[in-house]
């Protein structure tokens, strides 16, 4: 049934009227839908073994806006059990629309990795066909692919298609023989399967792609009107800045990056966006697609490209930049400045041979339980045809099997809570179904990842508690979408250090630990440790309590007993509560100092486990619950 917008509108006054919301609730409701299909972040959030404690935590926040704006106006939220509107099988392809596209991965509650036999499967989280093609694809056979379900029939596959980065391939898949595969990893997973690649291409890919490495000389080369580039990149992940000597294009100084130009990296767009202030970035709806305005951008020194980029007509490729084979040019006249100012009369006749063995050199079909989640691009062979791309009927599908799918193309995985960031109280002795989190099972030692999607932790965030306050999760995401989906500066164990950076102790004042020299007014003080002013990190944003004003290892000095300010604090027993169990001390998160519950956006809030003095139960620390030690002590 198709409605027009007249209709959805006035159906929505009458609904707003019948629930009681306001004019400006209804207009907030009509911006929000304005908004569906123009680029927004997408938020997939997967639940396992929890609670829903960590959901809920998120939908009380009050951070920087209430959850219903978060939702309506800051991020699109495809799938969350508990707080996306659709069910049933438009929620799981709500879910699946978000692969391909600039994405963040939520994971609430530990993942399972057991199974005792059979066909037991523990955390079935939904059912669906099998086989994805992400957005950003182009497939002939299915010209509005964005996020699609393949379904449980094959579909045919053409000349030239393109399968994007996220899409999965099953059985009934066959790539054939000329197959460009993009990604290391990629290759790695079908030579396991008995692939063999090779480096050779022949004419087989026509005469749109430059052949050989070369350095343009002459005067450069302007991207002809109608015409565009598209140049390679490769992101070296051990560098900060995403330059790589070793893979990709480098544009020379001088290059001019003209108005249109799309850019996959979000290193390439910090860089340019630091070289033209002015410069800003339109999401062009698939993939990580970005699209330039507010240029040109003139390059005022050398610039390895970090991931794909299509120069728009307009744009200078400087004298002395370094192009790699497999440079895409389409129009004529700027192929023929290509072969001008390479002095390579045959630059065009066909890859000949790619730079590294990327290319299929025998049908690859894939049958049974195979399957294959993409990490880069295939594009098929120009000639012959058709091939297939397979579907499968509908089966469950486990927890750990969706999210290292979603994890593949995900720009960044949110473990939302302490069961989701180290396996929690699901992962604790006794356990039979394999909990872990996703980059950690249990207490470990930093970097030493054991966890059931450690393939992933250099893109991990851990956000641990059980549950984490509101603001540790809705503060992640802002900085997440504020910094262009960059990750946070984060501790050890990769917890954001705005929220992780210090022990209970040395947060924020605690009323225990009057030896410390505290009086009832500071403890009573919002808003600041009245012991320790905050430290700036190097963002000049965020800013954490200094840890050098509090020695939390004197607390013992004056431990728990009976109160000598009764006057003002009638008969309860003052000091360190360690003796009784507390484990504020060897517990990294600032409770203490932003506590639970506040009323209004900006304020911190008015108790904390320790303020009820049931004392700090570690939780969110790896060694909770198991090796935290007892939760009460007898005095």
């Amino acid at each position: 049934m198709r409605i027009s917008r007249r209709e959805f509108l006035k159906y929505c006054s009458i609904a707003a009227g019948a629930l009681g919301l306001t004019t400006t609730d209804l207009l907030k409701i009509e911006d929000a839908f304005a908004k569906i299909g123009n680029g927004g972040p997408h938020v997939v959030w997967i639940p396992g073994q929890a609670c829903t404690g960590c959901t809920m935590s998120l939908a009380n926040t009050i951070k920087e806006r209430d959850i219903a704006s978060l939702l309506l106006f800051d991020i699109d939220l495809d799938y969350n059990e508990q707080l996306c509107a659709a069910a049933g099988e438009l929620a799981v392809e709500a879910a699946v629309s978000a692969i391909g596209k600039t994405m963040v991965l939520a994971i609430e509650g530990a993942i399972p990795s057991a199974a005792t036999g059979g066909d037991e499967h523990f955390c079935t989280i939904w059912s669906r066909t099998g086989g994805i093609l992400a957005a950003g694809s182009s497939v002939a056979a299915l010209p509005s692919a964005n996020g699609t379900l393949v379904g449980a029939a094959p579909v045919a596959l053409a000349a030239n298609d393109v399968i994007a980065a996220g899409s999965e391939l099953v059985a009934g898949t066959t790539l054939p023989a000329g197959t460009l595969v993009a990604n290391a990893a990629d290759r790695a997973a079908m030579t396991a399967l008995g692939a063999s690649f090779t480096t050779a291409i022949s004419t087989m890919y026509g005469t749109d792609r430059t052949n050989q490495n070369f350095t343009v000389g002459g005067a450069g080369i302007t991207v002809a009107g109608g015409d565009t580039v598209e140049i390679t990149g490769g992101t070296d992940q051990g560098n900060s800045n995403g330059q790589t000597v070793t893979q990709g294009s480098v544009l020379n100084t001088g290059s001019s990056i003209a108005n249109g130009t799309i850019a996959t990296s979000s290193f390439d767009r910090l860089y340019l966006s630091s070289v033209n202030t002015s410069a800003t970035w339109t999401y062009a709806g698939t993939a990580n697609n970005w699209v330039l305005g507010g240029g040109p951008v003139v390059l005022t020194a050398p610039r390895a490209v970090s991931g794909p980029m299509v120069l728009a007509a307009g744009s200078i490729i400087a004298a002395g930049s370094s192009m790699k084979t497999g440079t895409r040019v389409i129009g004529s006249t700027t192929q023929g400045l290509f072969i001008t100012n390479s002095g390579i009369a045959t630059l065009f006749s066909g890859y000949g041979t790619t730079a590294e063995a990327n290319v299929l050199a025998a049908p690859l079909p894939l049958s049974g339980s195979q399957e294959i989640f993409l990490n880069g691009s295939v594009t098929l062979p120009p000639l012959g045809g058709p091939w297939t791309l397979g579907g499968t009927a509908e089966a469950d599908k486990t927890m750990l099997h969706e999210c290292e799918l979603f994890g593949t193309s995900a720009a960044a995985i949110l473990c939302v809570g302490t069961c989701a960031s180290f396996g929690g109280i699901p992962a604790a002795a006794g356990n039979r179904t394999g909990a872990s989190g996703a980059a950690y099972k249990g207490l470990t030692k930093p970097g030493k990842y054991n966890g059931a999607l450690k393939q992933f932790a250099n893109k991990i965030i851990n956000i641990s508690g059980c549950p984490p306050h509101s603001d540790w999760i809705v503060g992640t995401i802002a900085y997440i979408l504020a910094t262009n989906f960059q990750l946070p500066p984060v501790e050890a164990y990769a917890r954001p250090m705005e929220f992780y950076g210090q022990y209970q102790c040395n947060a924020g004042p605690c009323e225990w630990r009057y030896n410390q020299g505290y009086t009832i007014a500071e403890e009573n003080a919002q808003y600041a440790n009245p012991k320790g002013p905050l430290t700036t990190l190097p963002d000049g944003i965020h800013g954490i309590p200094a840890s050098s004003f509090i020695n939390s290892s004197k607390l013992y000095l004056q431990k728990w007993g009976p109160s000598t300010e009764t006057a003002t604090l009638g008969q309860r027993a003052v000091g360190c509560i360690g003796v009784l169990g507390c484990k504020g001390r060897k517990t990294k998160a600032d409770c203490s100092l932003r506590r639970w519950n506040a009323d209004q956006p900006g304020k911190y809030g008015t108790g904390w486990c320790v303020m009820g003095g049931s004392g700090c139960k570690g939780c969110t620390e790896p060694a909770f619950p198991d090796k935290v030690g007892k939760f009460f002590n007898f005095a």
